[in-house]
């Protein structure tokens, strides 16, 4: 399996900040790694079940990538490129720590121990973010001899964001500060609580921070103060996120969810929003769209609010609808000419 390239963007919203009272955590995930799906892994060997996104073409599904877990743990990453020289051989260690993390895992001190516990040099360069069901929400910037935690209960604003550099590293050095500079602009101007639906609208499909190797989307709606350990909803965009709507992904279901994001190791939504990326071309900032790629963009949109508002109606118990409002939305995209 090739080591992909790694560049992403991410936010982790406290419970007060968001509009529903539960933690939000995002991911836009860019990479050279074309292809990825939503994949199930059922619990094993006393450890935790979870749901993740794996990259196709890793068969063994050796790395996940992002996910949450049965007892309300999720994770994510963005890498960095400035925290220390990385002494190990270049191997996709972060993939594999949140795997086992989601594997282990139920609180953030639980990760928090799990990182001192890692021998030295750790092969890692990485802004880790994770929430639990307790309210612990925290970004750690770990490289090969140590960390920094940042708690997001800390941030006056309710958040945090993190992008390919990292508050810790060296002055100058690290990728993204573009994207993250977007992301902290839109966040201070937006007014209200924050949804899962604004999120990967306004920061997902803006043009400075979706680009042609953005493969995916996600939100992980984590636990509330009083409901069940398991009832963290992920909302997925598999592919390139302006060219593909949001579904729903709720980890109490464990591997029933939407196949469009994940059946037999691939995703049917990440390989028609790249079709459609081949065919339109990515969205840039200051160039006017093209009439076909507004049309998709405009379409996209409205599938997402109807899908949100149906999800709120009818929830898990329709799973098979939302695969049936892809398979629309597929039939659809062919005839955009």
């Amino acid at each position: 399996m090739a080591v992909p390239a790694f560049a992403c963007t991410t936010v982790i919203v406290s419970a007060k900040a968001s509009a529903t009272g539960r933690p939000l955590m995002w991911k836009q995930r860019d990479t050279s790694a074309e292809f990825n799906y939503m994949a199930y892994f059922p619990a094993a060997d006393g450890n935790y079940s979870f749901t993740g996104v794996v990259n196709t073409d890793d068969a063994e599904k050796e790395s996940v990538w992002c996910g949450s877990n049965e007892v309300g743990f999720s994770i994510m990453n963005a890498m960095s490129y400035g925290l220390s020289p990385r002494i190990t051989d270049d191997r996709p260690y972060e993939g594999m720590i949140m795997k086992r993390a989601l594997e282990i895992c139920r609180t953030v001190a639980d990760f928090e121990e799990y990182i001192k516990s890692l021998p030295q040099p750790n092969g890692l360069e990485s802004n880790f973010g994770v929430i639990d069901a307790e309210g612990g929400a925290a970004y750690f910037e770990v490289h090969d001899y140590g960390y920094v935690r940042f708690d997001v209960a800390d941030a006056p604003e309710g958040y945090l964001i993190r992008s390919n550099w990292s508050v810790t590293g060296r002055k100058g050095e690290g990728k993204g500060y573009d994207r993250y500079d977007v992301a902290a602009a839109k966040m201070k101007s937006h007014s209200g609580g924050f949804t899962a639906g604004w999120i990967i609208d306004e920061l997902g499909r803006d043009p400075l921070i979706a680009r042609g190797k953005t493969v995916c989307s996600v939100v992980f709606e984590g636990v509330g103060e009083g409901d069940p350990v398991d009832s963290t909803l992920i909302w997925a965009v598999m592919g390139y996120t302006p060219y593909a709507f949001a579904l729903p992904v709720w980890v109490a279901a464990k591997d029933e969810f939407p196949s469009a994001l994940g059946k037999d190791g691939h995703s049917a939504q990440n390989e028609l929003a790249n079709k459609a990326l081949r065919k339109y071309g990515d969205i840039e900032p200051g160039v006017a769209l093209t009439r076909e790629q507004e049309r998709l963009i405009r379409y996209v949109r409205e599938q997402e609010l109807s899908i949100a508002a149906w999800t709120r109606d009818f929830g898990r118990t329709s799973i098979p609808d939302y695969d049936r409002m892809f398979e629309s939305f597929a039939q659809r995209f062919s005839n955009f000419d």
